[in-house]
């Protein structure tokens, strides 16, 4: 998925979309691998992103590990390398990391 085939971009996606077995239920990360699959014409991933914007999902008002809302004094704070995922404490940030992020986080693209 990583080196930009389209068919692993979607099957990854697909996969944190349904929370198959091995992968737990994570749409903001359905949305990358999915958009990614979308743009190189691949036609299930398309369905699959309408059905992303037409859900709730996780709000970027939200904890990326653990899906704590920001409200009442809590602040999140992006990921200070890719700026992408929001966490509400360094426990947080530090279980995302050890749990996968580091094999995905990339400086932004300026």
């Amino acid at each position: 998925a990583d080196q930009g085939f389209a068919n692993a971009q979607y099957k990854l996606g697909a996969m944190y979309f349904f929370g198959a077995e091995g992968f737990s239920k994570d749409l903001k990360k359905a949305q990358i691998f999915l958009s990614a699959a979308e743009a190189q014409g691949n036609e299930e991933a398309h369905n699959l992103c309408k059905e992303l914007e037409a859900s709730p999902g996780q709000t970027s008002s939200q904890c990326t590990c653990c899906g704590r809302i920001a409200q009442d004094g809590v602040e999140l704070k992006p990921c200070p390398r890719c700026k992408e995922p929001l966490y509400c404490g360094k426990d947080c940030q530090r279980k995302h990391w050890k749990g996968g992020h580091k094999e995905h986080c990339a400086l932004p693209i300026k």
